[in-house]
């Protein structure tokens, strides 16, 4: 079994003058959630056309589950992806169960056990046979997703399975993928919701502008950025004096002022009545002893984890300022 359940290498999409995709170098590890995040338009789903065969890239390489594109195995390893690209056109006059049945066996052979298997991974057996026109669209979305999970694939690729969806809706589908995960399949999500993406994903990938700027563990991508601490006056500033007023927001900045000096000249920003501090943690000894000396007491200090949100508005940023990229 391969270790990857997809995996590219330069893989190139040009549409005329129009980059959609550049030199793209995909890495979904096999049994974990894949978290594709980008902007609309930044080519996620034409790197996931791709990857099925949908459309012919430029140039580069595709594999699926260890198998090449263009090789004799490829339709074999097809067989064992279930993919939700766009909401399929389900029928209103029939039952979930019954649009299971139909829209199922256009791909393969589809049986009774393949359908009921497949409503309870998404929890619609008890509305399985009522009319998808009656559905929600939580319960709509989550009957594309079963028919993604029809015939047992050991892939799952859903491109914005939570498109349109509302705040319970949206938890529905997050469960359901974090369900997948847990059953040991490859989730391969792609998405342009951040928050959603960093509940439930284990590695990220990040296209800006149709290139990969960034992929990993999500745990180490948004490893600890940065120490936030507060300070309190000691006896030295009890009383005011040296031009600290006793005020949170004074003792902040005066804290920064002496951290800025440090000989490993640290990066300082006050927030409030905070001030962080682009440093490990295992800074936090010497910003104690640092801040004692003067008369400033650490009340808190807390290590800073970006979200994936701060972490992709860096890189977008720097994408755009630079022209580079970042992997």
């Amino acid at each position: 079994m391969s270790e990857w359940a997809i995996r590219t290498d330069g893989l190139t999409k040009h549409y005329g003058r129009v980059r959609a995709l550049e030199e793209i170098h995909l890495r979904v590890p096999a049994g974990r959630i894949y978290g594709f995040v980008g902007p609309n338009g930044s080519g996620k789903t034409t790197a996931i056309a791709s990857v099925l065969g949908l459309i012919r890239p430029t140039r580069g390489s595709i594999e699926v589950l260890g198998v090449c594109q263009g090789s004799r195995d490829f339709p074999a390893a097809l067989a064992q992806v279930g993919a939700l690209v766009q909401a399929p056109a389900f029928y209103p006059y029939l039952s979930g169960r019954d649009n299971l049945r139909v829209l199922g066996s256009t791909r393969s052979m589809v049986s009774d056990r393949d359908i009921d298997e497949a409503l309870s991974m998404v929890g619609l057996t008890e509305r399985a046979n009522d009319r998808y026109q009656f559905y929600s669209l939580g319960m709509r979305q989550r009957l594309a997703i079963a028919l993604a999970l029809i015939g047992h694939p050991r892939l799952v690729i859903l491109d914005e399975p939570t498109n349109g969806l509302d705040p319970f809706g949206i938890q529905e589908v997050r469960q359901l993928i974090r369900g997948l995960g847990a059953q040991g399949l490859t989730v391969f999500l792609s998405s342009h919701l951040l928050y959603e993406v960093e509940q439930v994903c284990d590695e990220v990938g990040v296209i800006v502008q149709g290139r990969l700027v960034a992929q990993g563990p999500v745990e180490e991508l948004l490893r600890t950025r940065g120490i936030r601490i507060r300070v309190s006056p000691g006896e030295r500033h009890n009383g005011h004096p040296e031009g600290v007023d006793g005020h949170n927001g004074a003792l902040a900045r005066a804290a920064a002022r002496l951290i800025e000096q440090l000989p490993w000249r640290p990066r300082v920003q006050v927030q409030g009545e905070s001030v962080w501090v682009d440093a490990p943690p295992d800074k936090g000894a010497e910003l104690t002893r640092v801040l004692a000396s003067q008369g400033l007491w650490i009340s808190e200090l807390v290590p800073v984890r970006s979200t994936l949100e701060q972490y992709f508005m860096e890189l977008a940023t720097g994408r755009q300022a630079e022209g580079g990229v970042r992997s």
